[in-house]
């Protein structure tokens, strides 16, 4: 895992943030993801916080010094409460204990997994959503389908799977029937952290 700091405006998700003041007030004091790649010409960043590669999902780091553990694990509940509104929609568990965390269980709808017989294939994603306060730091951590990284039609029937083995050949390239999945999970995962991020900022 690398940490950067940051002075200008960053990217998630290919959708522009602007931290510069949050930085230099101090509010943000460190931002950690396994993947930074600067413009050529441009003085942004372009931050892609969780990609999934050979290595598998590296965990993200997010630093705000002016809340402290207790508090950012209430307004990270207060983020889950107001993002998942539909009832039942997912499993929140809440441990306020001495590492305290957040463990979200639910599935994005309607992902597209890649092409049938020419077809768009579209199935559910089911996630953990992890997120663990240590002083004045969150870190979260994404696993995407079962235990094994399998992800099931509504008859049980496998019809994908996310581990790396599963994703990528001996060189780390990407298998060509897995680039749909990579690209649709990487926005599910990377929406989410931007979401719980702006709502912690505001």
């Amino acid at each position: 895992m690398k940490e950067y700091q940051f002075i200008e405006g960053i990217f998630f998700n290919d959708v522009a943030v602007d931290f510069e003041p949050a930085i230099k007030s101090g509010e943000i004091i460190k931002i950690s993801a396994p993947k930074l790649t600067e413009k050529v010409h441009e003085v942004e960043l372009l931050l892609s916080p969780f990609e999934m590669t050979i290595k598998g999902i590296e965990p993200v780091v997010v630093s705000i010094n002016n809340l402290s553990r207790i508090e950012l694990y209430n307004k990270t509940l207060d983020w889950t409460n107001s993002f998942y509104i539909i009832p039942n929609q997912a499993t929140i568990t809440a441990v306020p204990d001495e590492k305290i965390n957040i463990n979200i269980n639910d599935f994005a709808k309607n992902i597209q997994f890649g092409k049938i017989m020419g077809m768009d294939f579209f199935a559910n994603l089911p996630y953990i959503f992890l997120v663990e306060f240590i002083d004045v730091e969150i870190q979260m951590t994404f696993t995407l389908g079962d235990e094994n990284g399998d992800i099931t039609d509504g008859n049980g029937e496998v019809i994908a799977n996310t581990s790396p083995s599963h994703m990528f050949n001996k060189k780390g390239e990407v298998l060509k029937m897995s680039k749909t999945l990579k690209i649709e999970a990487e926005k599910v995962m990377n929406d989410l952290s931007h979401s719980l991020v702006g709502y912690l900022m505001k």
